[in-house]
């Protein structure tokens, strides 16, 4: 990482000892911000960093200004820092995004999965129970005879391919929004 990019580890460092300085515990900080205790610890110990809606009021919780915050101390960040504390949290927010639409691709393919089966049974026995769906109109004898075959047209099985393509396309979009480290 370059000396002008936020460093996780350091702004860890420094959220942990400014909220000491105040004599102010993990939850005590979380529960000001609305956030969980494991989400300050995360910060913390570098594993992470707080969402730019976060920063003024943690920057307010600690008693310091945004702009000492992220530059970990020191009273003006260089201009590299806070853009690139900005699209941390623009990558971060995106990923959220597609995690909760991942989700509901999900759970949406499934409901309408569970409400299709009862339809695919019955399509299922009645596919069964016809032998060849072939058949004749009027006279088999002569000229005026028909031949008529299965229904034209778009095909039935195709709706129960919804709840797949719901599913999968969850999965996928779930897939490519994980973090990558």
């Amino acid at each position: 990482m370059s000396n002008s990019s936020i460093n996780q580890t350091e702004m860890g460092r420094y959220i942990a000892a400014r909220r000491t300085e105040l004599g102010m515990t993990q939850k005590e900080l979380a529960d000001r911000l609305h956030v969980t205790n494991k989400a300050v610890s995360k910060w913390e110990t570098g594993r992470g960093l707080p969402d730019i809606q976060l920063l003024e009021p943690l920057s307010q919780a600690l008693d310091i200004s945004v702009a000492t915050l992220i530059g970990c101390g020191r009273s003006e960040p260089e201009e590299a820092t806070v853009k690139e504390a900005i699209a941390y949290s623009a990558r971060s927010t995106r990923s959220r995004i597609f995690r909760w639409l991942g989700w509901c691709l999900l759970v949406v393919g499934l409901i309408v999965a569970g409400g299709m089966l009862p339809w695919l049974l019955l399509d299922l026995q009645r596919l069964s129970m016809e032998s060849a769906s072939i058949g004749v109109i009027g006279g088999a004898d002569g000229p005026t005879a028909i031949l008529v075959t299965g229904s034209a047209g778009f095909p039935d099985w195709i709706w129960y391919l919804l709840p797949v393509l719901l599913i999968v396309g969850g999965i996928v979009v779930l897939l490519l929004s994980r973090k990558k480290k």
